[in-house]
């Protein structure tokens, strides 16, 4: 390519994904989805970087004790870097969730306190 390309959209402009506009979900209860997948690729591709750099460490060992520490340091990162996308999915599906219901609020819902006793 002679050019630059463009810089992708943000993922949460939902004029990226043409077939969203279309579908049955209104807009608004879309976006937390399309961040939800935007985040899953995100964290697979850098995982597979992970993995990648892992193998090639592999091919750097000389001794038994060198594969060991490659595969500890490995199984730690993979450990930490999972806890933390759980927990950054755990977030997100909370949004997506609240948000549907947030806005299904009636606008005759009362309150605890306009009872007259």
């Amino acid at each position: 390519m002679a050019g630059k390309s463009k810089s992708p959209k943000k993922a949460t402009d939902i004029s990226a994904f043409p077939g969203v506009a279309m579908s049955a979900i209104p807009p608004e209860g879309a976006i937390p989805w399309i961040e939800f997948m935007t985040e899953s690729g995100r964290f697979i591709a850098n995982r597979l970087e992970e993995e990648l750099k892992t193998q090639q460490a592999f091919l750097g060992c000389k001794t038994p004790a060198d594969v060991m520490q490659v595969q500890t340091d490995h199984y730690k990162t993979a450990v930490e870097q999972y806890s933390a996308e759980a927990n950054r999915i755990l977030e997100l599906m909370s949004r997506a969730m609240s948000a549907p219901l947030a806005s299904s609020k009636s606008m005759f819902d009362r309150g605890y306190d306009d009872v007259p006793l």
